[in-house]
């Protein structure tokens, strides 16, 4: 095996380290601080750094106005998404409360129906069973886990 490996047309030698060995030692720090410089340069964030829009730019005209048209289309995409969230949730929940109303009243209307035909224990049962059970979705905001198909 080669202790060279060809990169672009020139022969790079494969272990950098036999070579800064024979270098001086002023020459040697010089080098390795500045691979290490090179090295440390990091960015953080949602577009890319100045550096790569000004070489995105060089290598195609155009590029960095299409990187940012991209990106105004992807955060009013997302803005949409969220508001169409918020929207339904809203509805989701609101239906959920009108549905609830509505069957206390009607379960209402039946025990107190029962109850005035003599059938108190009936009555009884299904109003509290009704109000129990409803308050519970109400109170917790969500169908008890112990009623939930599916989900361990």
């Amino acid at each position: 095996m080669s202790d060279k490996k060809e990169c672009s047309g020139e022969m790079i030698p494969a272990n950098i380290n036999d070579i800064l060995e024979e270098l001086p030692e002023d020459k040697r720090k010089v080098i390795v601080s500045t691979m290490l410089a090179i090295e440390e340069r990091s960015y953080s964030g949602p577009l890319p750094s100045p550096e790569d829009f000004k070489a995105y730019e060089q290598t195609l005209k155009g590029s960095t106005d299409r990187i940012m048209s991209m990106t105004e289309k992807q955060v009013d995409h997302r803005i949409d998404m969220e508001k169409t969230i918020v929207k339904k949730k809203f509805f989701q929940s609101t239906l959920g409360q009108v549905l609830a109303t509505i069957l206390i009243l009607f379960f209402g209307f039946i025990s107190y129906s029962l109850a005035m035909n003599g059938h108190d224990t009936v009555a009884g049962i299904i109003g509290v069973t009704t109000v129990i059970g409803l308050a519970v979705v109400f109170v917790l905001n969500k169908i008890p886990p112990i009623y939930q198909k599916g989900e361990q």
